[in-house]
């Protein structure tokens, strides 16, 4: 069977921006079975344990991403309908190819012969496996690092689409773009376009904070957070239409501005 040099593996650790204590769990998660069984006269894992227990850790991830992001808002409904756009297959396939882990895995004669790495479907369970490795080497910090990094763009995709506010009769309320609902509800009473400010950025590069104040007439009205500033700008329309009254939450305790 074919040897896998130091330096590829340290070529992929750069790439996942993450150095591994244990460099055995990394050897595993690269490990398709067919591999594990065409090795003579050794004891060799193959990457399954590792690629369930990633999906586990993946959904983890996105789950608190997504929570984060919204502040909380949004029905069950809508965090699902999100997280399995991230989790999909042909998501998690996209993800291990940014890493070019087909070039990685280590798989049987047979494997390979078959076009084995070009399989978008061994190339998503390595991506999990991977994930896994990182979480039992590293932790749950470590792992939602990796995870960060790779799908940052994903992040600024979907997140940034808010739930829609609760349904209500007109006034802009049951939008899927909170930031266009508040938009239109403002200019339908007169009132300029809503201007989104950055106050404050934190946290390390690979995962940070954005807190964005969204100001009407050149007024501050609401702030909100989020892992991303589309995503930040997303929550803090979200609030200004219920404290303005446009959805059935804010009827019942917001104010509008005077037209």
């Amino acid at each position: 069977m074919p040897d896998y040099p130091e330096q590829d593996l340290s070529e992929l650790e750069m790439r996942l921006g993450y150095a591994f204590r244990d460099r055995s769990l990394l050897e595993r998660a690269l490990t398709h079975r067919s591999y594990a069984h065409e090795v003579d006269g050794q004891e060799t894992s193959d990457n399954e344990l590792l690629e369930f227990l990633g999906d586990a850790v993946i959904g983890l991830v996105m789950s608190h991403v997504i929570h984060a992001s919204w502040g909380g808002a949004g029905s069950p409904g809508d965090a699902s309908q999100c997280k399995a756009k991230l989790v999909s297959r042909g998501t998690l396939s996209e993800m291990g190819s940014r890493l070019a882990l087909s070039g990685f895995l280590r798989l049987g004669r047979g494997e390979e012969r078959s076009g084995g790495r070009t399989k978008a479907s061994l190339i998503a369970n390595a991506f999990e496996a991977v994930t896994g490795a990182v979480f039992l080497d590293g932790g749950y910090e470590a792992a939602r690092g990796i995870l960060d990094r790779t799908y940052v763009d994903l992040y600024d995709e979907l997140l940034s689409r808010s739930p829609s506010p609760p349904a209500a009769s007109g006034d802009g309320a049951g939008y899927r773009d909170p930031k266009s609902a508040l938009q239109e509800w403002l200019q339908a009473r007169g009132h300029s376009r809503p201007v989104y400010t950055v106050l404050d950025t934190s946290g390390p590069d690979h995962r940070k904070t954005f807190q964005v104040a969204v100001s009407i007439d050149g007024a501050p009205f609401c702030t909100a957070t989020g892992a991303s500033k589309k995503g930040a700008e997303q929550a803090a329309a979200q609030a200004t239409l219920r404290q303005l009254g446009a959805t059935d939450e804010g009827r019942r305790s917001g104010s509008a501005p005077d037209a």
